[in-house]
């Protein structure tokens, strides 16, 4: 330790600041009240944090982001992966999404119910993959809200709700929201599934098994239209979490077959249960945005801000930063989060 007491700060900065893992670079803050005096400053750490987002940019980490701000073209994508985009709607009508000013992200795009978004991502390596997070800012209309709820959304114990409400419950019938999926029973390409569901609460959903297996992942706290939500979701092949307005609202554990909710397809033999860490979850083929699919199963009714998909999982801090600062994600201050935190 003694060899760095010599070392101008401003070149401990230049080491520090290629530390990859934040949580590495909290370890070295404590070996010394030096380091922690230098790494914990405001400017290095929202710098720390605004290279790292263009690592993960150069290194497609961030394998898609949307900040719909170009109505020329609605899905252009600011990653570097950019899948090819169409646009699909009911009967014969022209397909049409619109762009609309917004409050906090200067743009974002208007799902009307007839009009999906959709991505062709089967032919990018990049998405084929089961641990990744997705950031979003959702603002559902009237129209994407149940009116007459039957029941209280459930409490999460933190634990993995997977299905708080039997198939039989007359609720079940409601249509769900849905505003992100990759989700296509029929090729066993089920990977991601968001949704507004009978309570008006998120649900994430995901699939194990070519048996088509399902978990889901409920949250608590009931959407009010056209209100701004800040909703990430994490996932792994054994875990997924749901997170809204920075606060931790929900998990499921997918280390057991206990947890499935369905079996959509056929039900697990007694040999896949007894060796179920070997099966896999679904890859995406297409990513839609509006509805369940390009068909327009469950379409969904509001507005959508600064989407991103990242090949890692945001962090907590992260997380808590994009939705106390509401900002767009290459323009957060995470540096600033931790001190104003902090202090």
């Amino acid at each position: 330790m003694e060899n760095f007491s010599s070392f101008p700060s401003e070149l401990l900065q230049k080491i520090f600041i290629e530390i990859n893992s934040f949580s590495d670079l909290l370890r070295v803050s404590s070996l010394c009240k030096r380091f922690r005096l230098i790494i914990y400053d405001e400017y290095f750490l929202n710098k720390y944090f605004q290279q790292r987002f263009r690592y993960d940019r150069s290194h497609r980490n961030l394998i898609g982001y949307w900040k719909f701000d170009d109505e020329n073209d609605i899905g252009k994508d600011s990653s570097l992966v950019k899948p090819n985009y169409y646009l699909t709607s009911y009967g014969h009508a022209q397909p049409s999404l619109a762009i609309r000013d917004c409050e906090y992200f200067h743009k974002c795009i208007e799902f009307d119910g007839r009009t999906r978004l959709n991505f062709t991502v089967h032919d990018k390596s990049e998405y084929q993959i089961d641990y990744f997070s997705i950031s979003l800012w959702l603002s559902p209309d009237r129209q994407s809200l149940h009116q007459h709820s039957l029941k209280k959304p459930p409490v999460s114990n933190g634990k993995g709700i997977n299905h708080p409400y039997p198939l039989s419950d007359p609720i079940y019938h409601a249509p769900w929201q849905m505003f992100l999926c990759a989700w296509q029973h029929d090729i066993n390409k089920n990977w991601i599934l968001m949704c507004i569901d009978h309570y008006n609460t998120v649900l994430s959903e995901a699939i194990v098994s070519d048996n088509q297996c399902s978990f889901y992942c409920s949250t608590y706290e009931r959407l009010e239209e056209e209100k701004w939500y800040h909703i990430v979701t994490r996932h792994s092949r054994d875990k997924q979490e749901v997170w809204i307005n920075g606060r931790f609202c929900g998990q499921t554990d997918m280390t057991t077959p206990k947890n499935i909710a369905a079996s959509w397809r056929r039900e697990l033999s007694e040999s896949q249960k007894r060796h179920w860490d070997r099966e896999r979850r679904h890859t995406p083929y297409t990513l839609t945005l509006g509805a369940k699919n390009e068909d327009g199963q469950d379409p969904f009714h509001g507005r959508m801000a600064d989407l991103s998909i990242w090949s890692r999982w945001l962090t907590p801090v992260e997380i808590r930063t994009i939705s106390e600062q509401k900002k767009p994600i290459d323009q957060i201050q995470v540096g600033t989060y931790i001190i104003d935190y902090s202090s």
